[in-house]
């Protein structure tokens, strides 16, 4: 029986936010996955965001939910990363 993990944003966000993890074990993330830890973590957020504005969930909660500062916070990574703001993607997919 093969045995999967489900690894959250806030799994991988905790430790590195709280400088748990160590500098050295940053450089063996980067050098293993190619990318380092913020730069997963931000995409894991990134992703949970889209997913659950789609679903119509209030910005200003989900910033807070996704440990973002404010909404415009989350606004602004959304739109560097997807190319668009939340409330644009939303109803761009709504009409899919």
């Amino acid at each position: 029986m093969e045995h999967f993990w489900v690894v959250t944003w806030t799994d991988l966000a905790e430790p590195y936010e709280q400088r748990i993890i160590s500098h050295p074990t940053v450089n063996m993330f980067r050098d293993y996955v190619g990318v380092g830890p913020k730069w997963v973590i931000r995409r894991f957020r990134l992703h949970e965001a889209a997913e659950r504005v789609y679903q119509g969930l209030d910005l200003a909660t989900l910033a807070a939910e996704l440990g973002y500062t404010d909404q415009a916070h989350l606004t602004r990574d959304f739109t560097a990363a997807v190319g668009m703001p939340p409330a644009a993607y939303a109803r761009l997919r709504s009409q899919a």
